[in-house]
């Protein structure tokens, strides 16, 4: 061979190097020839962390491995092609989750709270009732106008609200309430109507009888309630048998934390019940014709949404004291635990979330038709709990499509208790408890 072949040969070599070596270098970085686009292009990627662990992935109808393990709490699906891609996840005995997911270059799509439920979970724990509520994971009910718990009977024939230490507010048709301990004693329901109006000719010199509106446990202490009437706004010890007014000509409150919040005609005021402080938290006034007919403070305590007789949703900012408009005609609403979304329901079906954090508007498309009678979030902040034409829907917040798990039908009210992972339904057929995780 002469020097010039072997001159070429090794150029040859030395060119051919640099090209392998470029191509080991640009596919380890993730770049890829894309046959479609015809040009050389970086990958994207997918990752996932699904509940339960050990769920099937599939990618565009292929197996993909599950690095969910001991040291990994998720999978990364790598060196994608730009494009859409056609994810699916399973498990045998559970409800499935399937999305399409755009990935783009140099980027990964993240998906972190997938949560199969499972199938046929649902325990039955009592017979039919109207309507129900939970204290310490047993049933109290209302049936045939009477309020049950265990052997006991309750005063009264509604279940207005349940305290953590055994307290129960009921109601009765003609709209007396009465406040009963079911955690030991002897069971006597004390007369609300009659020990507030006593109290309040007594100890704060106002004289008459007026009705009592709305009633509520005091956060620290439940033998202390928070009383609306259409003259004012009171602090009643039902324990020491005293009475503070707080304010006068209320349109609706709620009790969150350390905080009372009422609106008046004048705007959205806090009470700070430790300082025992008044803060006007928004200039927005409501008005005789059009009260409130929710008030909701978010779990972070920094915002407050009040729902209009109209249907108006109005969301208020404690730190800049300002007011938006969310909504024009919602029925129901609720804060995610962590304070980021605000999901509404439409009186005429849609379901749809606002995102806080980032001035945005969430539409979840399936969620269309019927309205929305009762709607919780669940614990992550990441789906929904929505009951509608009898149906109790589990509902994927985020990107869409959304996924929607069925987990009862026929039901008339839910309650979702957290602490356990447990949500509890009402049918026809009975009362029931499903859990979350299996």
């Amino acid at each position: 061979m002469d020097r010039r072949t072997r001159r070429i040969v090794f150029y040859s070599f030395v060119i051919l190097f640099i090209a392998v070596g470029t191509a080991v270098v640009a596919y380890s970085q993730g770049w890829r020839f894309d046959f479609k686009a015809g040009r050389f292009e970086k990958t994207g990627g997918i990752y996932l962390r699904i509940e339960p662990a050990d769920a099937e992935i599939t990618l565009d109808g292929k197996g993909v491995s599950n690095q969910s393990g001991l040291f990994q709490s998720g999978t990364l699906i790598s060196n994608l092609i730009k494009g859409v891609h056609h994810l699916k996840i399973s498990k045998n005995g559970y409800f499935g989750w399937e999305k399409s997911v755009a990935v783009e270059p140099g980027g990964a799509a993240v998906f972190d709270k997938i949560l199969l439920l499972p199938q046929d979970n649902a325990q039955k724990i009592d017979e039919p009732a109207g309507s129900f509520a939970m204290l310490d994971g047993k049933a109290v009910e209302v049936k045939d106008g009477a309020i049950i718990f265990g052997d006991r009977l309750v005063r009264g024939s509604e279940i207005v609200d349940v305290s953590q230490g055994g307290r129960i507010i009921t109601a009765s048709a003609s709209g007396t309430y009465y406040l009963t301990d079911l955690s030991g004693g002897d069971g006597a329901s004390l007369n609300l109507n009659t020990t507030f109006t006593n109290l309040k000719q007594s100890q704060l010199n106002m004289p008459g009888t007026v009705p009592i509106t709305a009633i509520d446990f005091h956060p620290f202490d439940d033998a202390r309630l928070v009383i609306e009437t259409g003259g004012g706004l009171y602090i009643m010890d039902t324990k020491n048998l005293s009475l503070e007014q707080i304010v006068s000509e209320p349109f609706g409150f709620i009790v969150s934390g350390d905080q009372l919040v009422w609106a008046a005609r004048g705007g959205i005021w806090s009470y700070n019940l430790i300082l025992h402080t008044p803060t006007k938290i928004s200039g927005y006034g409501l008005l005789p014709s059009d009260p409130a007919e929710k008030i909701k403070i978010s779990p972070s305590g920094s915002l407050v949404a009040v729902l209009q007789r109209s249907g108006m949703l109005m969301l208020m900012d404690y730190a800049s004291q300002s007011s938006l408009r969310i909504a024009y005609k919602v029925k129901e609403f609720a804060f995610s635990p962590d304070s980021r979304y605000l999901a509404y329901a439409d009186r005429d079906g849609p379901l749809s979330v606002y995102r806080v954090d980032r001035p945005q508007y969430m539409g979840l498309s399936a969620i269309k038709g019927a309205p929305v009678v009762q709607l919780d979030w669940y614990k992550d902040s990441a789906h929904l709990f929505a009951l509608r034409e009898g149906n109790l829907d589990f509902i994927e917040v985020g990107a869409e499509p959304t996924n929607v798990m069925r987990v009862a039908t026929r039901v008339s009210e839910f309650n979702y208790a957290p602490n356990t992972d447990a949500i509890y339904y009402l049918t026809p057929g009975g009362l029931f408890n499903y859990s979350i995780v299996r």
